[in-house]
C-alpha cells in the first residue's frame, strides 16, 4: 500500500481577516467565518476519505474500504448539520 502525506500547510488556511478588518468584525461574524471554513475543510476531508477507500479497495481490503466510506458518510452528515446551523444564523 502506498502511503500519502497529508499536509494542510498552504492548502487551505484558516480565514484570518486583516487586523483592521478583524477589529471591525463581531464575535458572531468571526464564529460564522470559522464555521464556514470548517464546512469547506470537512468537505475536503470527505473527498480524501473516499479517495483513500478506493486505494484500500485496490489493495484487496474491501472491509476496510467499506468502513472508510462509512466514515466519509458520517462526515457528510456532520457537514449537513453544520450547514443547517449556518442557515439558521443567516
Amino acid at each position: 500500500m502506498k502511503y500519502y502525506h497529508h499536509d494542510h500547510h498552504g492548502e487551505h488556511d484558516h480565514p484570518h481577516p486583516h487586523p483592521e478588518e478583524a477589529a471591525s468584525l463581531s464575535a458572531s461574524e468571526k464564529n460564522r467565518m470559522l464555521a464556514e471554513h470548517m464546512l469547506s475543510h470537512n468537505e475536503h476531508h470527505k473527498e480524501e476519505l473516499l479517495h483513500l477507500a478506493l486505494h484500500f479497495e485496490e489493495d484487496g481490503k474491501a472491509a476496510a474500504a467499506e468502513k472508510i466510506r462509512a466514515a466519509a458518510d458520517r462526515l457528510a452528515e456532520a457537514n449537513a448539520l453544520l450547514a443547517d446551523a449556518l442557515s439558521e444564523e443567516a
